[in-house]
């Protein structure tokens, strides 16, 4: 059976056009479905997001790091994301 899902993606805003078009850096965030609202879907990830947006340690290959990703926009579910990530639209 085929069900279609709402796609929460982190793109790095600072690449260029052609680094952020590359598969390896749209990195998916959550799945959600396709009839949900999607203000409900921000509503579950917001607390993450607002706490990588103030900075926060995380251990990354046994090394703690410091880690800081603000928000300048929410996308999603949008076909040209779709067919970068080999996903059906």
């Amino acid at each position: 059976m085929y069900r279609s899902l709402i796609g929460i993606y982190l793109i790095n805003a600072a690449f260029s056009f052609k680094e952020r078009n590359r598969r390896v850096n749209v990195f998916p965030i959550t799945l959600g479905p396709y009839g949900s609202n999607l203000s409900n879907v921000i509503k579950v990830i917001g607390p993450l997001m607002h706490q990588l947006d103030g900075a926060t340690e995380l251990m990354i290959n046994g090394e703690k790091t410091m880690v800081c990703a603000f928000t300048i926009a929410y996308i999603g579910d949008m076909p040209q994301q779709n067919e970068n990530a080999s996903f059906l639209s």
